[in-house]
């Protein structure tokens, strides 16, 4: 084996074990979420209707998780008048 072979074996192993990571952390932050788009959460800083549902993992955390998109809504339970949108990890829910 050749530097190069050595380094093209090694490429395709990389790319094997980021592509398991990648599931492994999806299947782990699926299987401890509860929210459903279209589900009102609120977190510290107020309320959001679930639009969209991402797997990452933030930084200084060890676990995967979930994080919510969504328009923001106010304590009466209705949309912002400029339709802001934000996000919120799954660690923050404190309401859903």
């Amino acid at each position: 084996m050749n530097r190069e072979e050595y380094s093209i074996k090694r490429n395709i192993l990389k790319t094997e074990y980021d592509k398991k990571v990648r599931e492994l952390n999806k299947e782990y932050a699926l299987s401890n979420n509860k929210i459903s788009i279209g589900d009102i959460i609120t977190d510290h800083i107020g309320s959001i209707k679930v639009e969209a549902i991402c797997i990452t993992t933030p930084f200084g955390r060890d676990n995967p998780c979930c994080l919510y998109s969504g328009t923001e809504y106010t304590k009466s339970g209705k949309p912002f008048k400029n339709g802001s949108k934000r996000k919120v990890y799954q660690f923050n829910l404190i309401k859903v």
